[in-house]
């Protein structure tokens, strides 16, 4: 139970430091995630659910911190 919580915790976390990198495509997709794992938090029993959510509200904070990367690059340049 003590790894499921812990698992919340950085379910929310990631969710959260999605909705701060000031993208608006990524503030929908970090509300959409919310909105998913609040909906389903208690129906959830295996962790593997919970770390497979996890892996890929990461993939998308790399992603757009990858776009952002390229913006500020070719802003740079221009």
């Amino acid at each position: 139970m003590k790894s499921v919580n812990a698992g919340m915790v950085e379910l929310r976390n990631y969710a959260k430091g999605l909705v701060d990198c000031g993208n608006d495509a990524g503030r929908v997709n970090a509300y959409s995630k919310t909105v998913l794992f609040n909906a389903t938090l208690f129906n959830i029993a295996k962790f593997e659910d919970i770390y497979k959510l996890i892996k890929s509200i990461k993939d998308l904070i790399e992603t757009v911190t990858y776009i952002m990367l390229l913006r500020s690059t070719f802003r740079m340049k221009g």
